[in-house]
């Protein structure tokens, strides 16, 4: 089996990072836009199904929505907006899609602090946190119909987040293997 050295992991760690900017500005959804079937669809927008369009929407849109979304919960509060209940719950639920960001940070720093175990357990978790999240939002694509080849974003972003978990993983393992007796 071959090592996975420092400079080894960098160069992998490197490149899921890049996979995962690209990802994240590729298209993750479709909002979609009711058009009769007889009309053409302009682009952005492509043909869903029947009389809908669908204009891409990037993973980096869905985080500065969020980040709005958040930024704005406590002003409603205040304005008693109804259906906000006014917890820490519901910023928790709303501040999810933010933890498709966390690991870009955190993969910056891990390849920055390449030997630090605590940056590899941090940055495992913050991956496999993203992929439940990018996992969750391609299962909701499903069900809404989305065409899944035409979010090659999601699958990008995915695809990293896969990559950078394997590379954590094998690199905690081989640095157990190394601290036994």
């Amino acid at each position: 089996m071959a090592k996975l050295t420092a400079d080894k992991r960098r160069i992998w760690l490197g490149i899921a990072l890049a996979l995962a900017i690209a990802g994240l500005v590729g298209p993750w959804a479709f909002d979609r836009i009711n058009v009769p079937a007889q009309y053409e669809c302009t682009l952005p927008n492509v043909r869903l199904e029947g009389d809908f369009c669908g204009m891409p929407v990037t993973g980096l849109w869905v985080i500065m929505v969020t980040v709005q979304t958040v930024k704005s919960l406590p002003a409603a509060w205040l304005r008693g907006e109804p259906g906000l209940s006014g917890g820490l719950p519901e910023i928790l639920l709303a501040g999810i899609p933010l933890l498709l960001g966390l690991p870009i940070i955190t993969a910056l720093v891990r390849i920055w602090r390449s030997e630090s175990r605590r940056w590899a357990v941090i940055n495992l978790v913050a991956w496999g946190l993203s992929l439940i999240v990018a996992g969750w939002i391609f299962l909701a694509g499903i069900y809404e119909r989305w065409n899944p080849f035409g979010v090659w974003g999601i699958w990008l972003y995915v695809t990293a987040a896969i990559i950078m978990v394997a590379v954590e993983i094998l690199g905690l393992i081989r640095a157990n293997r190394a601290n036994l007796p």
